[in-house]
């Protein structure tokens, strides 16, 4: 696919979905998914890619000059964010906010993990600079191409790209950003009752929130390895809790708005009416009674195959403080002597 032409025509097609920057290759990957597909996928990185996808490497240069002209005629389309904590419903707003052609919710697009590496990884950083700004426009402008005019376009992102949230909040296509959060307690239980495999997902996004956020640790470097398993965890939550309520501050354009996950739980119908007009969808009052007693709520979001089962959740909550009651307690406590419990919430609430 070397042709000028070809190259703008694969580009088109908003169904060559970008699945991944490789930063030391320069490249783009592509594969194809119609709409529906990237619609019911719970994670939109490496596990999307099954035996059937074909992946479609173009070069960025080749990228960058292909869309350089269109972008200019047409930027991105505007789009909304909803950056989470983890284990706070990120993933049943997402899909109760998705409704063909009036919003597609992306659910954690790999692509984003690129650029948040890009941040990361990068010796000086400069939000202004050619090599940012280029990556970062190519980036979401391939991901917010609709499959209906008119659909707008939802961005969950992983947890794990939490650091880019200033660059996003800065970029003039952004329209609206809801920060999901969930109280401490509840965050170590969902932890718990994922096992060791959580808990290695947890390890993965300390390390990479001590190096976004190094100078403004509650505790030294040194002394995170002899934290126990549970104070890393509530420290995991605390730093994005931390970084959330400095952005807070900081949205002097007012696009900024949190949520805790309880409130929505408790009250779906009245929580899913302010989203709809935070994020401007224009739902329907029939549309918001098909989402509130649609698949979403009847089955597991990560996996809608499965059926939704409340009584379940409650059980393997009880089994977690059956055995981990006095630890979660003293977690606690120590997340408080620390600042990082944030028991009254974050500010400026949908």
């Amino acid at each position: 696919m070397a042709a000028p032409e070809q190259i703008a025509a694969f580009l088109a097609n908003p169904a060559n979905f970008l699945i991944g920057l490789d930063l030391g290759q320069g490249q783009f990957q592509f594969i194809r998914m119609p709409r529906q597909e990237v619609s019911d996928k719970a994670f939109l990185d490496t596990r999307a890619i099954e035996t059937r996808h074909k992946k479609t490497e173009l070069p960025g240069a080749a990228v960058l000059e292909t869309l350089r002209g269109e972008m200019t005629k047409q930027p991105p389309l505007k789009a909304c964010y909803l950056f989470h904590t983890s284990f706070c419903c990120s993933t049943l707003i997402a899909r109760c906010l998705d409704m063909l052609g009036i919003n597609l919710s992306l659910k954690e697009p790999y692509a984003f993990l690129g650029l948040s590496a890009f941040k990361r990884l990068s010796a000086s950083f400069d939000p202004a600079g050619p090599s940012w700004k280029n990556l970062r426009d190519i980036t979401l402008y391939l991901l917010s191409r609709s499959f209906y005019r008119g659909e707008k376009i939802l961005f969950k992102p992983s947890n794990g790209t939490n650091n880019i949230l200033p660059e996003i909040l800065a970029f003039p296509q952004t329209d609206r950003v809801l920060l999901l959060y969930d109280d401490l307690e509840s965050f170590l239980i969902a932890v718990l009752r994922g096992g060791r495999e959580r808990a290695g997902v947890i390890g993965q996004i300390l390390e990479g929130l001590v190096k976004d956020f190094s100078d403004n640790l509650p505790v030294e470097i040194d002394q995170i390895r002899s934290l126990t398993e549970l104070q890393k965890t509530a420290l995991v939550w605390g730093l994005q809790m931390r970084f959330f309520q400095q952005t807070i501050a900081l949205d002097n354009d007012l696009k900024v708005k949190s949520l805790k996950s309880t409130t929505f739980l408790q009250s779906p119908g009245k929580t899913l009416k302010k989203l709809n007009d935070f994020y401007g969808l224009e739902f329907s009052e029939k549309d918001q009674k098909e989402i509130l007693n649609g698949p979403a709520f009847n089955s597991h979001s990560k996996d809608p195959g499965i059926i939704f089962s409340k009584s379940k959740q409650i059980k393997e909550k009880e089994n977690v403080l059956k055995i981990f009651r006095e630890d979660i307690r003293e977690t606690l406590i120590w997340a408080n002597s620390h600042g990082l419990d944030y028991k009254g919430g974050l500010s400026n609430p949908l």
